[in-house]
């Protein structure tokens, strides 16, 4: 099946695990900041769809880190009058100085 491209929202609540990126320490002593944009898909299972899941909008220096731990995120099967289905959606992650 070909994912459909959902709101965040309606996936957050079926998140079993996953880590968040960190603001790299590199990037703070640049004083890098900004936002990255993720198209997270999952597959049916709920696992996360690698060769799908991409970088919408980036900074250079963070898009490894960000690509790297939402692979590993989990998710409950997303589903639709109780089928299993693929889906997509944004994720985004701000790095700011404080």
């Amino acid at each position: 099946k070909k994912p459909v491209f959902v709101r965040r929202q309606g996936v957050e609540k079926n998140k079993i695990s996953g880590s968040m990126p960190q603001y790299l320490s590199s990037a703070r002593r640049a004083k890098v900041e900004g936002v990255v944009i993720v198209k997270l898909c999952l597959q049916e299972n709920g696992r996360v769809n690698e060769g799908l899941t991409k970088v919408l909008k980036g900074i250079p220096v963070m898009n490894a880190e960000v690509l790297s731990k939402v692979k590993t995120w989990r998710y409950r099967p997303y589903t639709v009058d109780g089928e299993s289905m693929p889906v997509c959606f944004p994720v985004r992650f701000v790095f700011k100085l404080s």
